[in-house]
């Protein structure tokens, strides 16, 4: 079960990543769009650079300060991103 429900995540956000307001940097568009794809208090997307600057995280309203994400202190990410494949991070069962 876990491993479906991993792979309609993927399959989500695969389809966002091809949105055009993110390709367009209209990350208030995205951010809207994102929260719809992806609704709920327990998932969230962000969007950031191998630097770990945040564009747009659903967890927050946009427009909120957003900090630098600690994901690129893990080689995984950036090599991941590097791919362009998906990134999951602190998946959890409960």
């Amino acid at each position: 079960m876990a491993d479906r429900q991993l792979g309609e995540y993927e399959g989500l956000l695969k389809g966002l990543v091809e949105s055009p307001s993110l390709a367009a940097g209209d990350y208030a568009a995205f951010h809207r769009r994102a929260q719809v794809v992806v609704p709920g208090p327990s998932r969230w997307v962000v969007v950031s650079d191998l630097e770990g600057r945040q564009f747009a995280n659903t967890r927050v309203p946009f427009g909120t300060a957003l900090p630098t994400s600690i994901a690129n202190l893990d080689p995984e990410f950036s090599a991941t991103l590097l791919r362009g494949e998906v990134y999951i991070s602190n998946v959890m069962q409960g």
